[in-house]
């Protein structure tokens, strides 16, 4: 959830990436049907865009580290 509402964020932040994202899954799949994890290699800003989501805003903290007592 976390991940998906990062995402939503970012494309309200930046709507020129949501349109060029959006051109390129019109270009690749068209409007009749929906994407398939087959068209993966073919989308390559939308691959882009959900790994930039992942590191601009992680789901889990990754910069955390423990310190053991002794």
């Amino acid at each position: 959830m976390s991940a998906a509402l990062s995402f939503f964020m970012a494309m309200i932040l930046y709507p020129r990436v949501q349109a060029k994202a959006h051109e390129e899954i019109d270009r690749i799949i068209g409007e009749d049907r929906l994407p398939l994890i087959s068209d993966r290699p073919n989308l390559p800003y939308v691959r882009s865009i959900m790994a930039e989501t992942f590191r601009w805003a992680p789901a889990v903290p990754l910069g955390t580290y423990s310190i053991e007592s002794s």
